[in-house]
């Protein structure tokens, strides 16, 4: 499966894991006047981070979750990921990918009250979480075809 453009990507995220998460928000009963956009922005940062995190599985069951527009800005194609070799344009597209990753939790961020942070805090805690994993991954030079990055329980 390969996706023309990230807003497509993300579309597909808040097809599946945005869905999800307003569930669970309506379940949770909390404020309702948090808006959908900061929830999806929120589940974007852990949805981004998961398609570093879970690669290798990923691109083993045929789903490449960068854009197609992004793989060819960065020179990469679906067969170089499918080599699970990690080469200069793959670290530069992974770097990308955590760009992306803090642009869109700062913008969530900027847009929530303290409320809003009390409401949220079990997706913040999970973004929180998603976002340390993506700090591994960037300490490891983005090597996930040869690393599955899990965090200990004590972090």
């Amino acid at each position: 499966m390969q996706l023309q453009t990230f807003e497509v990507v993300v579309i597909r995220f808040m097809q599946t894991a945005g869905a999800r998460e307003l569930l669970i928000h309506e379940l949770l009963a909390v404020d309702k006047t948090i808006s959908n956009e900061i929830i999806y922005q929120l589940m974007l940062v852990i949805e981004l981070v998961n398609c570093l995190q879970y690669l290798r599985r990923y691109v083993r069951h045929d789903l490449i979750y960068f854009s197609e527009d992004e793989l060819i800005q960065f020179g990469v194609t679906s067969s170089a990921l499918r080599e699970l070799k990690t080469t200069t344009a793959i670290k530069k597209l992974f770097a990308y990918q955590a760009e992306k990753v803090e642009h869109a939790f700062i913008k969530a961020s900027e847009k929530l009250t303290v409320k809003m942070r009390s409401d949220l805090s079990y997706l913040l805690l999970r973004c929180q979480i998603a976002r340390a994993t993506l700090k591994e991954i960037q300490a490891s030079d983005f090597l996930v075809w040869e690393n599955l990055f899990l965090l200990t329980p004590l972090r």
